[in-house]
């Protein structure tokens, strides 16, 4: 009952400056992070070649979102393929299959995260790296600039959406990166494994010899929570004490 009552205080007590800080965001309004991620995205816009200030209507906001998401379906389907090739892939895991490889892209890039396969041995720490944890930051970006653009259309601005590839850097960089970053150091404070080390075997007190799961499952398990809530490291999700080693782990998580 405690651990409810605290989690249910510090979500009330987020509302407010969280989502003034999400709302700044949207609106490119000044922020205190602003002198730092100002010059993060300018890297970004001047590398990919972005204008943040030019406008889209609906049919360019639209076709961005849904051209910038195919690639990265594609190319996450080839990694899927591939993953058998020795690259972070110490524990030997082979090619995904085509069906599933498409069942599981398609899943992650509509934050569906549907899992047809236990991540412990169906996936390479390359996949669960830049195919799962990639596209559960993504996803969740992708979600959040065609809900501000939605929203932009009904405040009735006329035609100017904004521009869907700086809303997706803009809520990747400002919120989903850095708070990853703080709890996933939380996670791994508290025993939740963070390496690209091969599984580790120990003899169990029954004389037994089990495999205990390695990775970086710190990382994944903080974006999961943040963006998508779904999509465990391994088949059983936060069920497991590798996801989910402590209480406050869980509340963190919840």
């Amino acid at each position: 009952m405690l651990q409810m009552i605290v989690i249910l205080a510090v979500f009330v007590a987020l509302i407010i400056p969280l989502g003034t800080y999400l709302y700044h965001i949207a609106e490119r309004k000044h922020t205190f992070a602003d002198p730092v991620f100002d010059r993060v995205d300018g890297v970004i816009y001047k590398v990919c070649g972005i204008n943040p200030d030019k406008g889209m209507n609906w049919k360019k906001y639209a076709l961005s979102l849904v051209l910038a998401n195919a690639v990265m379906v594609f190319v996450g389907y080839l990694i899927l393929r591939i993953q058998f090739l020795p690259i972070f892939n110490p524990n030997g895991i082979e090619g995904m299959p085509a069906d599933l490889s498409f069942n599981t892209i398609i899943s992650f890039m509509t934050n569906t995260n549907l899992q047809h396969y236990s991540g412990e041995s169906g996936l390479s720490y390359l996949s669960q790296m830049l195919v799962i944890i990639f596209m559960m930051f993504t996803s969740a970006a992708s979600g959040y600039a065609a809900c501000v653009a939605f929203v932009r259309g009904l405040s009735g601005r006329g035609k100017d959406m904004g521009n869907f590839y700086a809303d997706l850097i803009r809520i990747t960089t400002r919120v989903l990166i850095p708070l990853s970053i703080i709890v996933g150091l939380l996670l791994v404070w508290q025993g939740c494994p963070q390496n690209l080390s091969q599984n580790a075997t120990f003899q169990t007190i029954e004389g037994n010899f089990q495999d205990m799961q390695m990775g970086p499952i710190a990382s994944l398990v903080s974006i999961k929570h943040l963006g998508t809530n779904g999509g465990g490291f391994l088949g059983a999700n936060s069920t497991t004490p590798l996801e989910n080693p402590t209480i406050l782990t869980n509340m963190i998580e919840m």
